[in-house]
């Protein structure tokens, strides 16, 4: 149990900023109290400069980045409101599909085909299913080309006369079908966000439902729903930079980049809501944790990263060697 003040802790923390990155509280308290477009923005910069120009999944995961620099300034905008929890919904969404693109090593090219082709292959199932016309000949000649990637992604079905498959090109209307967002939260570990926690309780705003204006009204214990919808935005921005970390060529100045924003929000905290910070480390085994790393002197870098950031994620291309045995 930690036992000592707030402040105490705060001047720790502050004394790591100082040694880390020479921060001192007015430079490490603007960090924290950047707007969130102003935190996606620099985040979203530092990834798109540094991803390999050649990586298939590089225009994909830039479009999510701007996506969520343009939906956390709408919640800057719209502040502590039903309307910002669409946003908000849509940010955790972004982070996850990113998430989930960025862990299927073995699907890149298949991702990279799906994304740079669904503009033709939404232009043919507009042709078949509203205009009903026959197909031009670009689009004709697109289908023999692409035919077996229609099957091998979307479904064997799939024909070259679309007359023989209509009900195939009903269903795509997504450029991930079938891969559904229910297996997308699976996949990457957040299923319990998209059943019953914070994905599902905006969800009822952004669809007409009974709940949509509950949750916004939602009192907490140190802070309303609100609150916690934009804690959230941070929180999907930041992990971005530790996610994507298997897209950019330097791989530290991300991470470091990540190590500074999550010390730089508990600065944050710890000035304007101490005693919140003293709930998280009595409640949360990783914030005490944490806070016993942070109260350690001499501070060392990896190991307040470690403590801080957690153990970070295998890169899927990386291969990694067995050992021969007695080698260790």
């Amino acid at each position: 149990m930690i036992a000592v003040p707030a402040e105490v802790v705060r001047g720790a923390l502050l004394e790591c900023l100082q040694e880390f990155w020479k921060l001192d509280h007015e430079a490490g308290l603007a960090l924290a109290r950047r707007t969130l477009k102003e935190k996606a923005s620099a985040v979203s910069g530092e990834i798109a400069e540094g991803i390999i120009d050649i990586h298939p999944l590089r225009p994909i995961v830039t479009h999510a980045l701007n996506d969520i620099v343009d939906h956390s300034a709408a919640v800057d905008i719209l502040g502590k409101t039903k309307a910002a929890l669409l946003h908000v919904r849509h940010v955790e969404e972004l982070f996850t599909v990113t998430k989930y693109l960025v862990s299927q090593a073995e699907r890149y090219n298949e991702f990279a085909w799906r994304w740079n082709n669904f503009k033709t292959i939404h232009a043919i199932r507009n042709r078949i299913l509203n205009l009903k016309k026959e197909l031009d000949p670009r689009m004709k000649e697109w289908l023999r080309e692409n035919l077996a990637n229609l099957q091998a992604y979307f479904h064997k079905k799939f024909d070259e006369d679309p007359s023989k498959c209509i009900g195939q090109w009903e269903k795509v209307s997504n450029w991930l079908y079938p891969i559904s967002l229910n297996e997308v939260f699976e996949k990457t570990g957040r299923l319990d966000s998209y059943k019953s926690v914070a994905y599902d309780w905006n969800s009822h705003t952004v669809h007409f439902s009974p709940l949509s204006d509950v949750y916004i009204g939602y009192e907490l214990e140190h802070h309303d729903y609100g609150d916690f919808a934009i804690d959230s935005v941070k929180t999907h921005v930041h992990k971005l930079c530790i996610e994507c970390l298997p897209l950019v060529a330097k791989q530290g100045s991300l991470k470091d980049l990540y190590f500074r924003n999550l010390l730089t929000e508990t600065y944050g905290i710890l000035c304007e809501k101490p005693d919140y910070y003293m709930y998280l480390i009595h409640k949360r085994p990783k914030y005490a944790e944490f806070t016993d790393v942070v109260l350690r002197k001499p501070h060392d870098y990896e190991t307040v990263f470690r403590a801080s950031a957690g153990v970070t994620p295998k890169d899927p291309l990386v291969i990694e060697v067995a050992q021969p045995e007695g080698s260790g």
